[in-house]
């Protein structure tokens, strides 16, 4: 019988996640079933190579996070597509560059955010207009635009975060 052992560097998530899933059970309105109480987010945060060899693993991370629910398949579009201009459109697909991609999940919804290490220019969101053609010119990100209830950015002294929020707005603390 193989067993599947957590790779390097990944037990602390690991441990964090069990740690968050005992807060869950032990909340009000935990009914021992998968699904999260109302009130409950998890988050996670993993950096990547600045590669387009590493465009798989960043799927396969959210697709483990996301496993079972309704929105998993939006949300690893949404990473692909983030991760992708951020080797093409910033410092992040550099040699030595990193992209830290962050996935917080909730009972109704689900907020990825990509890092990247900066640029000069600002993200466009264009219509790709009736041709339907995309192109590297905004138009992934008008894609984006529409699989997301939101889509936001900010730059700060890490670089430039993009967050997408799917589903539901975020539980207020």
């Amino acid at each position: 019988m193989a067993v599947n052992r957590p790779s390097p560097g990944r037990e602390p998530l690991l441990q964090l996640a069990q740690v968050q899933l005992a807060q869950a059970r032990r909340a009000p309105g935990w009914h021992g079933h998968a699904e999260l109480p109302p009130q409950a987010t998890s988050s996670w945060a993993r950096a990547f190579p600045g590669t387009a060899q590493h465009a798989s693993a960043v799927r396969r991370f959210v697709t483990s996070l996301l496993d079972g629910s309704p929105l998993c398949d939006d949300a690893v579009i949404v990473v692909s597509e983030l991760f992708t201009n951020a080797l093409l459109h910033t410092a992040s697909g550099q040699p030595d560059g990193l992209v830290t991609v962050q996935v917080c999940r909730w009972r109704l919804g689900v907020r990825v955010a990509v890092t990247d290490q900066g640029s000069a220019k600002s993200p466009v969101i264009r219509d790709p207009g009736p041709c339907r053609e995309l192109a590297e010119s905004g138009h992934g990100l008008y894609m984006v635009s529409h699989l997301a209830e939101r889509l936001d950015w900010h730059d700060d002294a890490c670089g430039r975060t993009i967050c997408a929020i799917l589903g539901a707005d975020p539980p207020r603390a």
